[in-house]
């Protein structure tokens, strides 16, 4: 046997001498990152076995636990600090989380998403901000947070601001040695330390988070709000259009802006803000939808588009949606595969005229019954008690309301748990015709055609 193997069904009590079990069912990080157990089991001095079991606040306790003990501090064993009374009007200015800004929906091109590199635990880094640095009553030194207001002493380093100096610094090496040296060992221990990031500024206001502290919370989005604001004043006043902004990302065009504009860029909000900025992606064209709610607006959280070489990225459309049916995403990426050669906006209203065709395709596919039900599957994860319609009706059919999700294809008589199903059932056209329907509007038909064109379509 290799030293690498999946065992089932076992209980984590059991030890397995001369092998390392790893429970990859709870934890973020897949079978293809295992360098990134070593990274993290190294940092928390935690065995790999263990490691993989324990959720990403653990870990990131387990981290700030060791700097405190350097410091020969005592750890809490729960939370000690309290949030302090704040009126509404306070309450409403200072919790307001990232800076969102709201895109106009459409096409646009030569669009560049640039990305501060860890703002937030960088922001815990470099101002100090901690539990018990953070409105201390005996500080001789401090500084003010912009907006919130709040004190953060300058007396004596963090806890938290330490371990993410240490995390920052350590994520930022290994990328840039990943990205010199292409090697995915390397690639995998920075994406470990990005999840342990990720999570540290919203542990930092977690009620049970022992070195967590609400005010400090605030502290860091109140500076994060500020620096993308600067960043947003500096793209405009070098002739950049800001199409999008959301916490800690810039989109910026220029029609006549080449990639070394874009970098220049970059480097000048780097400079001037003092947080790392790069390119994560420039867009040969980009869409943003419009939002579902607020028709005249453009969508936060959806938008996707392809690069000059055409590597396609997508946030939040069905096509990456953990509980649309797989016919849905064949869908999109099929339309998206096919907008994806267009070089400029005649070729593109060109081809999405020509992917009516891929419509037609799968409607014809789905009302004459020649679509594997696998492809059917709908998940919704269960978070409330209790549910009613189709979700209802799922979990009675499973005679157990004790799961975390279901699973489940809708049939001409209503939803059948995968489980259930069988040859002998038979899949309802019309359901799955409606979710391709409601796809479309994540994509860009809208700008070319009517509603009333595909209620024809449809018929």
């Amino acid at each position: 046997a290799g030293y690498t193997e999946v065992f089932k069904y076992l209980s984590k009590s059991i030890d397995l001498r001369n092998y390392i079990k790893i429970d990859y069912s709870r934890s973020v990080l897949k079978p293809s990152e295992f360098p990134g157990f070593i990274e993290l089991s190294r940092l928390s001095r935690v065995g790999l076995d263990e490691v993989s079991r324990y959720s990403i606040g653990k870990i990131l306790t387990t981290i700030e636990s060791i700097e405190a003990l350097k410091l020969k501090y005592l750890i809490p064993d729960v939370r000690v600090d309290i949030e302090n009374f704040k009126d509404v009007d306070r309450l409403t200015k200072i919790d307001r989380g990232g800076y969102v800004y709201t895109p106009s929906p459409g096409l646009y091109w030569n669009v560049v998403q640039c990305d501060f590199t860890s703002l937030y635990p960088s922001i815990i880094a470099k101002y100090n901000i901690g539990n018990e640095s953070v409105n201390y009553i005996g500080c001789k030194r401090y500084i003010i947070a912009p907006e919130s207001e709040h004190r953060i002493c300058l007396d004596r380093r963090s806890i938290v601001s330490r371990a993410m100096e240490l995390l920052v610094n350590r994520r930022i090496l290994l990328k840039d040695l990943s990205r010199d040296r292409g090697d995915p060992i390397l690639d995998a221990r920075q994406r470990a330390l990005k999840w342990i990031l990720v999570a540290s500024f919203g542990y930092l206001g977690y009620r049970n988070a022992r070195f967590g502290k609400i005010e400090a919370y605030e502290a860091v989005t109140s500076y994060a709000r500020d620096i993308l604001l600067k960043a947003i004043n500096i793209a405009e006043a070098r002739g950049f259009r800001v199409v999008h902004a959301l916490v800690d990302s810039i989109f910026v065009t220029r029609e006549d802006a080449s990639l070394s504009d874009y970098l220049l860029l970059c480097k000048e909000i780097s400079e001037k803000t003092g947080f790392r900025m790069e390119i994560d992606f420039h867009y040969k064209w980009l869409y943003i939808p419009v939002n579902r709610s607020l028709k005249y607006v453009g969508s936060i959280n959806r938008y996707f588009g392809v690069s000059y070489d055409n590597r396609l990225k997508v946030k939040g459309i069905e096509l990456i949606r953990k509980d649309a049916p797989d016919i849905v995403k064949d869908f999109q990426m099929e339309v998206i595969d096919k907008l994806a050669d267009a070089k400029d906006y005649s070729e593109f209203k060109f081809l999405t005229g020509e992917s009516i065709k891929i419509l037609d395709k799968y409607k014809s596919l789905i009302r004459n019954f020649r679509v594997d039900p696998t492809k059917l599957i709908v998940t919704k994860s269960i978070r409330k008690i209790r549910y009613g319609g189709v979700i209802s009706k799922v979990i009675k059919a499973l005679g157990t309301s004790k799961v975390n999700l279901v699973r489940y294809i809708m049939s001409v008589y209503g939803p059948i748990p995968v489980e259930r199903w069988s040859e002998r059932n038979v899949y309802d056209p019309e359901y799955y015709i409606k979710l391709i329907y409601a796809s479309l509007e994540s994509l860009p038909y809208s700008l070319f055609y009517k509603t009333s064109d595909f209620i024809k379509i449809f018929r």
